[in-house]
């Protein structure tokens, strides 16, 4: 028998194919799933390959844009659902310099008895079912069992074949140092390299003499006045523009070095934006983030990205929403603040504000 559905029954049933609840079906929830189940199948893929998977078959059921579904691929990497690493030998004919592979199921324990599941479950939608799978709480691309658990979900999570990774493991936070030694070590690094005259087709960079509170206007081309070490990107065929370091001198590259990640916890952005906020404090103005308080908890107020072990060790203290007048938000609770205020400013020498 053939039943026509509207828009809305067909997202329903979707969901249900995706093991989401009534209560779970947010239009974030269906796209981090499909996300997940994008990469497992295509996997080893780019990020445009698993896009594009995601986004076609719901084109006529959420009116998103695209720059939506790839926040929602950017927190699966940020957490760990999904891997965004360098290719391996037999992947070598691609054209990406990176690709997506899916992260084995696994959990992390929070602090406050809340559970974070992460990893793709290879064939089945998720990788806990039925009564278990009923108490996840999807926020976005992060997927919860809050306390208080039955007792036993951590032995039946284990038994499931999920990896308990201590929290540290899963933070891989780097180690402590001072704003002017990272930035003096970075530059150096590229002043060891060889120069080089060769044009970089499409090249933006990062001014760091614009306000540190708007990200995306500091971005623009380079002109013959700058000169100097710059975090920057640069036009590539076929693939997503490179994260790179450029020195510039009237505005021309004479060396040029992509970052690239040592393991699959980091990606180029993450070393790009740690970079920035040092070269940020070392100046003399280092980026800043605002405080909000709200009763019992505070709203930790982002104005540039922070790379993705700054945004696991907040999603195990709080909960990731958006704010006006700023890019992101952490809602933490208030006990919590202080700490994570000096992990932020000996990590990535942030400055608070209220």
């Amino acid at each position: 028998m053939i039943r026509s559905l509207t828009p809305v029954a067909v997202l329903g049933a979707t969901a249900r194919s995706l093991a989401l609840g009534d209560d779970q079906r947010s239009e974030e929830a269906i796209a981090a799933q499909v996300l997940r189940r994008a990469v497992s199948a295509l996997a080893p893929c780019s990020r445009a390959e698993a896009l594009r998977f995601a986004r076609e078959p719901l084109a006529g059921l959420m009116l998103r844009e695209d720059e939506w579904f790839e926040a929602i691929l950017d927190g699966l990497i940020a957490y760990g659902d999904v891997l965004e690493v360098t290719p391996q030998d037999p992947d070598a004919w691609r054209t990406s310099r990176l690709v997506l592979r899916p992260a084995p199921p696994s959990f992390v324990k929070r602090d406050n008895g809340d559970v974070i599941l992460l990893g793709v479950a290879g064939d089945q939608p998720t990788a806990v079912l039925g009564a278990l799978a009923e108490r996840v709480l999807y926020r976005g691309p992060l997927r919860t069992l809050v306390h208080p658990l039955p007792e036993g979900t951590l032995d039946l999570l284990r038994s499931l074949g999920l990896v308990e990774l201590p929290e540290a493991t899963w933070l891989r936070a780097p180690a402590t140092t001072a704003a002017q030694t990272f930035a003096d070590a970075t530059r150096n690094q590229l002043l060891a390299t060889d120069v080089s005259t060769a044009p970089l087709d499409g090249l933006a960079i990062l001014d760091p003499s614009r306000p540190v509170d708007f990200y995306s206007g500091r971005w623009r081309p380079p002109d013959k006045r700058d000169a100097g070490i710059f975090v920057a990107r640069r036009q590539q065929a076929f693939s997503q523009r490179p994260w790179c370091l450029v020195e510039l001198a009237g505005g021309a590259p004479r060396r040029m070095q992509d970052l690239i990640a040592s393991d699959d916890r980091q990606r180029p952005c993450d070393l790009a934006w740690r970079i920035q906020t040092a070269f940020d404090a070392a100046a003399g103005a280092p980026q800043r983030l605002r405080t909000v308080a709200a009763g019992a908890s505070v709203d930790l107020e982002f104005f540039s990205p922070i790379p993705a072990f700054a945004e696991r060790r907040l999603a195990v203290k709080g909960d990731k929403a958006v704010r006006p007048r700023c890019l992101f938000a952490y809602t933490l609770p208030a006990s919590q603040v202080a700490l994570e205020l000096a992990e932020l400013a000996d990590k990535l020498w942030l400055a608070a504000f209220t």
